[in-house]
């Protein structure tokens, strides 16, 4: 059988604080994971904190301070770890392909203009808007300088750039983004109803959304979908009842605006790809559904259709709409893709402000809570195995993250924001 792409992932610069990455080689390429050496590997370049690099946009990640001079109190060097770990990949293996990882999140800025916007005019204090001309300009800059470094190609985090959910700030669903650049884009792709219907416990969304007291309950959809198709899974799922006289108006503007925010998002990101593409950069994207997932908005067909990216990876797809379409996709082998891991790191990132605001216990709690986060690993010898027999895949994505990885992150993160380890029982 021949073998196929092995794509080692290492999504946090914590992790290579962990270890090195010779070491991430060598666990990826164990009995225990891929059991082959990894034919290219992705490098945190630009995630929730910030940039991995000397950017003239951040100079380094929020969360983190470059080391200073004992005496003067001035800045030993600037924070530049992504040219040294590139170089280091060089050394390592010339031939493998070396991606850097962008989460168009961008968290680490805090300016409310381009923060999404909810249908009550509140901002989202962690993520921006990709469709703000203002954020697609700095990515233009952030790829420039990423180019500038010789990697192979850019790959963009989609799994929670237009979060539909509940909310601790308003009561019920919290859906994104109404901002002028957003509702702009909505009306030309033929969506004129603005916010307004959203708000309320009558919300739309209350046919693919349910708040539970352990989170929200979701329902993934193809756009293409009708809207007969939305309200019977909706039924199905138990989210409405037949007694909901307005579910079916609501089904139907429901699918009405799907259609375009889908259109919006892959425009948008194809915009975001612009630059590397200019440049002759391999594009990817990261979906964590084959489906349209309610925190991206939009599917792998609707960026297909738009020429967005060069490939996908995604957990699963629609084999035969792939093999049809020719569509280069990699299986990634976690659950939801980096959705649950993006959610553990933030902790590392957002510790000083839990700590400040909540004290140490509601930190440990979290810490604990987003931890079990970390269970979703698929990359193991069988599925590895297994993906490499399906002709839909061009290869597959994993992090070799072992149970012990797992404590020794959690401890990590422990003792520098409170200065002590977990206690074993933890």
């Amino acid at each position: 059988m021949q073998k196929k792409r092995a794509i080692l992932h290492i999504p946090h610069t914590e992790m290579l604080a962990l270890k090195p990455i010779d070491e991430w080689i060598r666990a990826f390429a164990s009995e225990k994971f891929a059991r082959t050496t990894p034919t290219e590997i992705v490098l945190p370049a630009v995630g929730l904190g910030g940039p991995s690099f000397q950017s003239e946009v951040h100079p380094y990640p929020r969360y983190l301070e470059p080391p200073k001079d004992a005496k003067t109190g001035r800045y030993i060097r600037p924070f530049d770890l992504l040219p040294d770990w590139i170089e280091q990949c060089r050394e390592i293996n010339p031939e493998m392909r070396v991606w850097a990882f962008v989460n168009p999140v961008y968290a680490f800025l805090d300016g409310e203009y381009t923060r999404l916007l909810d249908q009550h005019g509140i901002t989202l204090d962690d993520n921006m808007c990709i469709t703000n001309e203002v954020i697609q300009k700095m990515t233009d800059i952030f790829i420039d300088e990423l180019v500038a470094m010789n990697v192979d190609g850019i790959v963009f985090d989609l799994t929670d750039i237009y979060p539909q959910s509940g909310s601790n700030v308003v009561v019920g669903i919290q859906n994104t983004c109404f901002c002028p650049y957003c509702l702009d884009a909505l009306a030309a792709e033929g969506y004129h109803e603005g916010a307004e219907l959203f708000v309320g416990p009558q919300n739309p969304f209350r046919l693919l959304l349910r708040v539970d007291e352990d989170g929200t309950a979701h329902i993934p959809v193809d756009p293409e979908w009708p809207a007969t198709s939305l309200l019977n899974l909706s039924l199905a799922r138990g989210f409405i009842r037949e007694d909901d006289n307005q579910a079916k108006q609501d089904a139907n503007l429901l699918s009405s605006y799907i259609q375009a925010r889908s259109r919006v998002v892959a425009q948008s990101v194809k915009r975001l790809a612009k630059r590397a593409r200019e440049q002759e950069k391999m594009t990817a994207v990261i979906l964590g559904d084959k489906y349209l997932d309610l925190t991206t908005m939009t599917d792998m067909k609707t960026l297909q259709r738009y020429e967005a990216v060069n490939e996908f990876w995604t957990p699963e797809v629609d084999r035969k709409y792939v093999l049809q379409q020719q569509a280069q996709v990699c299986v990634y082998l976690w659950s939801r893709a980096t959705y649950s891991i993006n959610a553990f790191f933030e902790i590392f990132e957002t510790a000083n402000t839990i700590l400040a605001l909540r004290g140490t216990e509601e930190f440990l709690k979290r810490l604990l809570h987003r931890s079990k986060r970390l269970l979703g690993n698929t990359l193991a010898p069988g599925n590895v195995f297994t993906a490499e027999m399906a002709d839909e895949f061009q290869g597959f994505v994993g992090i070799p993250l072992s149970e012990s990885d797992h404590a020794d992150l959690v401890n990590l993160l422990s003792k520098r924001a409170t200065g002590q380890i977990l206690p074993p029982e933890i």
